[in-house]
């Protein structure tokens, strides 16, 4: 290979790498991409703190059990199932989806007497909504974390119904 050649070769790599990391370094609006809003991060990444904390649910499930639950900022917590006799205590995991509906998966415990809660979910949305001083653009909307959960109970059961609740901060 000549020595022009080996130095026209090296100039062009090094005028291609300048380029790149210049306009690496150039704001996506004026590289005429769409303009970037902050969204709530999903999974272990987001703290959750609108969600993080304790509730309990407003009304019973089915007809004569009260929910009370713990999320934790860890993605973890526990829940209390009480009522006809039964006193069930167990773990549960959680994360928020991009849409910011809470996920929670309960794990199965024992109640005693022989029985045991199901590994049933839930999702919940927070009822405070957004920020109403937020421009059209969404920009800096966040969550008011007093207004309460409202939420779908999902038994494993086959054959169990779906449930709603409201649940507010204990």
């Amino acid at each position: 290979m000549s020595q022009h050649h080996a130095l026209t070769r090296t100039l062009t790599c090094a005028i291609a790498a300048t380029l790149l990391f210049a306009s690496a370094a150039v704001p996506a609006q004026a590289r005429g991409l769409t303009q970037n809003y902050p969204i709530p991060s999903p999974g272990p990444s987001n703290g959750g703190g609108d969600i993080d904390g304790c509730w309990q649910a407003n009304q019973q499930l089915y007809g004569g059990y009260r929910l009370s639950f713990c999320l934790s900022d860890s993605h973890g917590g526990s829940y209390h199932i009480s009522g006809r006799g039964l006193d069930c205590r167990g773990g549960l995991a959680w994360e928020k989806n991009w849409w910011g509906d809470t996920q929670i998966a309960l794990r199965q415990t024992s109640c005693g007497h022989g029985f045991d809660w199901s590994a049933d979910s839930f999702t919940c949305q927070n009822k405070g909504g957004w920020n109403s001083n937020a421009n059209k653009e969404r920009i800096n909307m966040m969550p008011i974390p007093s207004g309460g959960l409202s939420c779908n109970y999902m038994p494993i059961t086959w054959g169990t119904p779906w449930s709603t609740f409201q649940a507010s901060r204990t």
